[in-house]
């Protein structure tokens, strides 16, 4: 999917407004043992006793911590330096002077080269040691001579002064308006004055020097080639925060063939090589879940969603305490700009997945915005082909498997399958119904999929949205809650609406129960539009009957309330989901009066005009009040047209559009189970339809007939017919039996 205008304004805004609520971790180090979320501090005690014994030794020390990058070598750091000032000092032991240097601000090395004797010269200069200001004089010194004959090796020299080539320092100083103070030194002599100086100070110098992972490779040498020229001065200690394999291979050109000369060099320079301390993963887990916390503080977020957050975090899902961080920072962003609208568990892991795997994010992200909405019939999203024959994986899901090894056990958990012979998901030992992840806006529920992508509800239903609507309702602000359905149904479509309500039903709290479905049914007539097979209007009432014949007898009440609200098309689709399970429903007579009651008052006759409840209504009618029901069906079977009507409420319908046959058993539900006189039908038709009157079985063969063949209204009125004459040669055979042989002359 493309970052449109649109997506880009909202993540500008997104990061505006999460920085105004520092929801944004930043990389820096720790500096202090509370922010100490690693166990690093009883380590970065050690690392201090060493250099506190060694305060009184002036031989030069260099110390280097070890690690990859992003995995804490600057919190290290820092912990080392933080009481490096303040420690325990035995008699004879120096107090230190600390010199921070960063190389990686330096646009160029010779920056890098010559600014670090200047500023080590400046805090010489400031240190109150006069053997230190003496020191940092000869440093100065030394910096510009070493200035001087880099310049001096320039061809660019000469021509920026038009003279000749010279190799003289101080003419080249000269030039640029500096001098060396009279003294005609060469380097071996200031570096002896330097360490004469050093050595002879009360104090000792610590530098520490970061960021050497971040410099390419000639930033590296160059760092190293500066290590070398003064790891060898008096009461000097450098402590050195870097990745050996990093290092080593920037440099191994320059002393050898492979990468173990790199190595052999570092050796030369570095006196103790300490290792970074093992993170464990239970450090990893803290870290993780700790720097999370404030980011879902900013939201109302359920317990239970953010139990399952923290429950499903293990620290061997991550390798540093960097990745940590990019991975909240960019959950943070999409937590913020869409938290409302999703399950902040599957948020959590979806951005796991686009920090960590970026392909795969890619691939999925690829598969949303390609993702058709019309496949109605995809309810839970597992990236297998519908349409394979295949068990296990297929499809989407068989590439992420076979590309992407190492995220997926993130999608599987995310994106679960019924796998053959078990069912595995990572919510429990079954998998969820489809309506649960609807209702806990599960990444891998059609509903809620390419929010996770989009970052917008723009065409779909807003999370915010639904709970301010049963916010209202439970409120029993009606009039509100029903504007804020229209608006929900206007900004995505009735269809998801119908669906999402659908799912809320299923789960509905007890608090909101007896109100959202009083409130659907008042106003379920909102609901205009049709699914493939029914009015969304009836799916809703239906969906409420499903969940109150769960529990009939607590619920007679709302039942009996419910069904004297409904039209009588709208009770039929009602009573039918009782009607299945009539044994437990004591009181369905009730509701079957009420539907009669209603056919009775209703503008709209004859009732079988409706060809889905006809047969519904014959039964319960002709159940209860057997004259009236008959006496209606004859006041009604008084045109060619309602008879046709009637006839056609019995065949099946194929494909929306194919009516099939009147068969054996339609006739018998007309004679036996609802008991109309099959005659009186008969004579209506031989009245009313001029061209039936001489119909007889030999015009009519029931192998003749054809189910899927799209019979007329006249073809099921012949077959009518058939069996009505079929009964009567029946019912004389067996009159005729009844009555015994005739009487012998």
């Amino acid at each position: 999917m493309l970052l449109t205008s649109f997506n880009l304004k909202l993540i500008l805004i997104v990061l505006k407004s999460i920085e105004n609520k520092n929801l944004i971790t930043n990389e820096i180090a720790i500096k202090t043992i509370e922010g100490d979320l690693l166990g690093y501090h009883p380590f970065a005690k050690k690392i201090q006793k060493i250099i506190q014994g060694y305060s009184s030794n002036s031989e030069p020390l260099t110390i280097g911590i070890y690690g990859k990058w992003g995995s804490g070598k600057s919190s290290l750091l820092n912990l080392i330096e933080r009481h490096i000032e303040i420690f325990h000092k035995d008699k004879g032991d120096k107090p230190y002077i600390k010199f921070h240097y960063n190389p990686w601000i330096y646009q160029t090395k010779e920056e890098m080269l010559f600014d670090f004797f200047e500023t080590l010269s400046r805090k010489l200069n400031y240190s109150g040691s006069e053997n230190l200001k003496k020191a940092g004089k000869f440093i100065k010194k030394y910096s510009r001579y070493l200035k001087a004959v880099k310049l001096s090796a320039s061809v660019g020299v000469p021509k920026m002064f038009n003279a000749g080539i010279t190799v003289e320092p101080y003419e080249i100083l000269q030039k640029l308006g500096e001098d060396l103070e009279g003294e005609d030194k060469g380097l071996n002599e200031l570096k002896e004055d330097i360490d004469k100086s050093l050595n002879e100070s009360s104090k000792k110098i610590i530098i520490f020097i970061d960021d050497v992972d971040r410099l390419d490779k000639d930033e590296i040498f160059t760092l190293f080639k500066l290590i070398k020229i003064n790891a060898d001065f008096k009461n000097l200690i450098f402590i050195i925060c870097l990745d050996p394999d990093h290092v080593a291979k920037a440099i191994h050109k320059r002393y050898g063939s492979n990468k173990e000369s790199g190595k052999e060099f570092l050796e030369k320079i570095i006196n103790i090589p300490l290792e970074l301390p093992l993170i464990e993963e239970a450090d990893l887990d803290l870290f993780t879940k700790e720097k999370i916390k404030p980011i879902l503080a900013f939201k109302n977020v359920k317990k239970t969603d953010l139990e399952e957050l923290l429950d499903s975090i293990r620290g061997s899902y991550f390798k540093s305490p960097r990745e940590i961080i990019r991975i909240v920072n960019s959950f943070a962003i999409s937590f913020y700009a869409i938290g409302d609208e999703v399950n902040i568990h599957d948020l959590f892991w979806i951005e796991f997945i686009k920090i960590k795997y970026p392909k795969t994010y890619k691939a999925i992200k690829q598969f949303a915005g390609n993702f058709n909405n019309n496949l109605f019939f995809i309810d839970n999203i597992n990236f297998n082909d519908a349409f394979s024959d295949e068990k296990g994986e297929s499809g989407f899901r068989k590439k992420l498997l076979n590309n992407h090894k190492k995220a997926y056990a993130i999608v599987d958990f995310l994106f679960p399958m019924v796998k053959t012979g078990t069912v595995s998901a990572f919510q429990g030992p079954k998998m969820k119904p489809n309506n649960i992840l609807d209702a806990e806006l599960r990444i891998n529920h059609v509903n809620h999929f390419e929010k996770y992508f989009s970052f917008h509800t723009q065409g779909k239903i807003s999370e915010l949205s639904f709970s301010n609507f049963r916010a209202n309702i439970i409120s029993e602000k009606n009039e509100e809650a029903l504007n804020v359905l229209n608006e929900m149904i206007k900004n995505a479509n009735e269809r998801k609406i119908v669906y999402r309500i659908t799912s809320e039903i299923e789960v509905v709290s007890d608090e909101l129960h007896d109100k959202l479905l009083a409130f659907l049914i008042n106003n379920v007539n909102h609901f205009t539009e049709t699914s493939d097979v029914n009015p969304h209007s009836i799916e809703i009432i239906q969906s409420i009957a499903k969940k109150l014949v769960l529990k009939p007898d607590d619920n007679k009440n709302l039942i009996i309330y419910i069904a004297e609200l409904l039209d009588y098309s709208q009770l039929c689709w009602y009573l039918s989901v009782f009607s299945y399970n009539n044994e437990e429903v004591q009181f369905l007579n009730e509701i079957e009066t009420i539907l009669i009651k209603k056919v009775k008052i209703s503008n709209d006759h004859p009732f079988f005009n409706n060809r889905s409840i006809s047969r519904m209504i014959m039964k319960v009618w002709a159940a209860l009040e057997f004259d009236e029901f008959e006496k209606y069906m004859l006041k009604y079977l008084n045109t060619k047209d309602n008879i046709l009507t009637f006839i056609l409420v019995f065949p099946s319908i194929w494909n929306r559009t194919i009516n099939g046959t009147f068969k054996e058993e339609d006739f018998k539900f007309l004679v036996n189970t609802v008991k109309l006189d099959s005659k009186l039908i008969f004579d209506r038709i031989k009245e009313f339809i001029p061209e039936l009157k001489k119909v007889s079985t030999s015009d009519e063969t029931e192998a003749s007939w054809g189910e899927y063949s799209d019979n007329s209204a006249l073809d099921n009125i012949r077959q009518f017919s058939y069996w009505h004459l079929m009964k009567e040669e029946q019912d004389k055979i067996d009159n005729t039996e009844f009555a015994g042989p005739p009487p012998t002359k």
